[in-house]
């Protein structure tokens, strides 16, 4: 489904990696806040250097959460807009994570 973000809406990206879609969230919409959820704290350490970076136009705040989406400390119903790029769903492992968090929402 296409977003329709307004202001002081929350942007969380799962899977968030590097966090290039924070970036763009916080640069291209009136997003109050934008979390980023990442299981390698090696990516949300980057993350969090590149958005410092890119923050520029952007006003929404960043946070990132080193965590397992599916970890009782992740709740993504304080989100307004969810995003998550899977690059593939393949095997019944991912099929299961693909639920789970439709299952969150």
């Amino acid at each position: 489904r296409i977003a329709q973000p307004r202001e002081g809406e929350v942007f969380m990206d799962v899977g968030s990696g590097t966090g290039r879609a924070l970036c763009a969230a916080a640069a291209l919409a009136p997003f109050s806040s934008v979390v980023g959820v990442e299981l390698l704290p090696e990516l949300n350490r980057m993350a969090g250097r590149y958005f410092g970076r890119l923050r520029g136009g952007g006003g929404a705040a960043a946070s990132f959460v080193t965590e397992d989406f599916t970890s009782p400390a992740v709740d993504v119903s304080t989100a307004d807009v969810v995003f998550c790029y899977a690059t593939y769903l393949e095997t019944a492992g991912d099929r299961m994570v693909a639920s789970e968090l439709s299952e969150k929402l």
